[in-house]
């Protein structure tokens, strides 16, 4: 199962390729499980990942720009998982944390923004204090890893038990 987002994104990509690689043969009566796991992971990612996600004083709901895409290829099903901020690059300062910094205006003589307080301020410039990391991503992927073990163990116990079936091996209770 494919998991690990690529450095500097914010997406994380699920779908059950690597069950469908080793498994072979008995994908085809597999996939009914597979779509039905690779689904629920994507599910709790997408939950997870908006849990960790944190609130902004800007007003911007970065929480509410997650969402998850399915699409279907010919032999699986992906579920991306993106954010829809117009600046990506903002996310990815939201997951790694950025250290303090200047901020100067480039289009216009000052900078205009809204405090935690509420109160409007305009200024030439700005010393940012920097950014926690909120490891909103990675924190997911931790989190799921287990799942992710979980689901693809019972997917080898599931292929188990059709072999054994077709090879008369198991006895029902």
């Amino acid at each position: 199962m494919k998991f690990r987002p690529p450095k500097g994104t914010s997406i994380l990509e699920i779908d059950y390729y690597l069950w469908w690689k080793k498994t072979g043969d008995l994908f085809n009566q597999l996939i009914p499980y597979a779509r039905t796991t690779a689904r629920e992971i994507a599910v709790k990612a997408l939950e997870r990942v908006k849990y960790h996600t944190p609130d902004t004083y800007t007003g911007t709901d970065l929480r509410g720009m997650w969402e998850m895409d399915e699409r279907k290829l010919k032999t699986r099903e992906e579920f991306i998982i993106h954010n829809l901020y117009p600046e990506q690059k903002i996310i990815v300062f939201f997951e790694e944390g950025t250290k303090a910094h200047d901020i100067y205006p480039k289009n216009r003589p000052w900078l205009h923004f809204k405090t935690r307080n509420g109160r409007w301020i305009r200024t030439g410039h700005v010393s940012h204090p920097g950014t926690v990391a909120h490891k909103m991503i990675a924190n997911t992927e931790d989190e799921l890893s287990p799942l992710v073990d979980f689901y693809v163990q019972s997917t080898f116990e599931m292929a188990q038990r059709i072999m054994n079936q077709k090879s008369g091996g198991s006895k029902k209770a």
